[in-house]
């Protein structure tokens, strides 16, 4: 039973959250539910066990965003489009992964601080930046693919690589920032 009394004082929370954490736990719901609906809307079906194991993990997010519930928004959405979807470079695709931006950059912040504090421009303004600059690269991403030639076993060598080097670029700076802190 020690799920419920967690659950129960998630719910305590919640009801003392602000305005700005509600609109966020609404948007990040909003958001998985508009990345699954892109995937029906490519051809993904209209899986009721997915819709279904999203709109929980979802809601438990909306309870305790900073949980490991979150795991399950995009574990579900890639089973909706790796089982039933083959089409990458379709528009729903990024109406998906821009979908999963912004339910990840949602409970980001909402987890930042707890439900009844406020949050204040100098948290949101970096946090929208860097959610901002994940868009981006998304986009870039999906049009790169979308007009990339492939090569006969279907991939895209040249992106692959690329992708590669980016996210060494990034662990890197991510291990140099976390061991001596953010620039001056």
């Amino acid at each position: 039973m020690r799920w419920r009394n967690a659950l129960v004082a998630a719910l305590d929370d919640l009801s003392l959250a602000g305005t700005a954490q509600r609109g966020l736990r609404l948007l990040a719901v909003l958001a998985a539910a508009g990345a699954w609906l892109a995937g029906a809307a490519a051809g993904a079906g209209d899986s009721e066990l997915t819709l279904a194991i999203l709109m929980l993990a979802a809601a438990w997010c909306a309870v305790t965003p900073d949980s490991h519930a979150g795991l399950v928004v995009p574990v579900a959405l890639g089973w909706q489009w790796l089982a039933h979807l083959d089409r990458t470079t379709t528009g729903w695709a990024l109406v998906a992964a821009l979908a999963l931006v912004v339910f990840h950059a949602a409970m980001t912040l909402a987890a930042t601080a707890p439900a009844a504090a406020d949050l204040r421009s100098d948290v949101v303004l970096p946090a929208a930046g860097r959610a901002g600059a994940v868009a981006v690269v998304t986009v870039v991403t999906w049009v790169a693919v979308r007009w990339s030639p492939a090569t006969g076993h279907g991939g895209y060598p040249a992106l692959t690589v690329a992708a590669l080097v980016l996210l060494v670029v990034g662990a890197v700076l991510a291990t140099v920032r976390a061991t001596h802190g953010p620039p001056a």
